[in-house]
C-alpha cells in the first residue's frame, strides 16, 4: 500500500517537474527573445533621438554610446566614452562588439547625408534585465513546486484511502478464508 502510494505520488511529481522545467526553459527563451528585441527597439529609438537632437545630452551616460561619422568616416560626435575610431565595422544592423574589455549590443544606421551613426549599450544592462524577468517568472514557480507537492501527496492518499481499508480487513482475516469482501 505505502509502495503504490509512494510510487504514485513520485511519478506524478516528476512529471510535473519534467513539464514545468521544459514549459520554463521555453519561457526564458522566448522571454529572452522578446527581451532582445524589446532593448533592441531602444537602440533604434535612440539613433531617432540623435537625429533630432545634435546635443544628445540623454545618451552621455557611462552605459551607453553613440558615434556620429560623416560620409567620410570623419567623427563629428560622440559620447564621453565613445573612442574616436568606429565601434563596429558594421556600415548598417546589430552587432555585438567587445570595447574597453565590456561587451557591448550596438546598432549602426545610415544618415541622408552619407553619413553613419551608431549607438551602443552594455550587454550587462540586458542581461540584468533578461535576468530580472528569469527571476520573477521562476520564483512563483519554484514557490508553487511545493505546494504542488502537497497537493498531489494529500489527493492521492485520500484517493487510496478505500485500499487501506482493504488491506486492514484482509490482514485481519486468516490465510484461508476466501469469501468475498464486503
Amino acid at each position: 500500500m505505502i509502495s503504490i502510494r509512494r510510487f504514485l505520488i513520485l511519478v506524478s511529481l516528476a512529471a510535473t517537474i519534467v513539464v514545468t522545467f521544459i514549459a520554463t526553459f521555453q519561457g526564458y527563451r522566448s522571454g529572452t527573445l522578446a527581451t532582445q528585441a524589446l532593448l533592441d527597439k531602444q537602440l533604434s529609438e535612440k539613433i531617432q533621438l540623435l537625429n533630432a537632437d545634435a546635443t544628445s545630452q540623454a545618451l552621455n551616460t557611462p552605459n551607453q554610446l553613440f558615434q556620429v561619422f560623416d560620409a567620410q568616416g570623419q567623427l563629428l560626435r560622440g559620447s564621453a566614452g565613445a573612442p574616436a575610431l568606429p565601434l563596429t565595422d558594421e556600415s548598417r544592423g546589430y552587432a555585438d562588439i567587445s570595447h574597453d574589455g565590456t561587451l557591448w549590443r550596438t546598432l549602426a544606421v545610415g544618415t541622408p547625408e552619407g553619413g553613419r551613426i551608431v549607438v551602443a549599450e552594455r550587454r550587462a544592462l540586458q542581461f540584468e534585465v533578461v535576468d530580472e524577468v528569469v527571476l520573477q517568472t521562476l520564483l512563483p514557480i519554484g514557490i508553487g513546486i511545493p505546494v504542488l507537492a502537497l497537493v498531489i501527496g494529500v489527493i492521492i492518499t485520500y484517493g487510496l484511502r478505500h485500499l487501506r481499508t482493504v488491506e486492514q480487513e484482509l490482514r485481519a482475516r486468516s490465510a484461508h478464508n476466501l469469501q468475498t469482501l464486503d
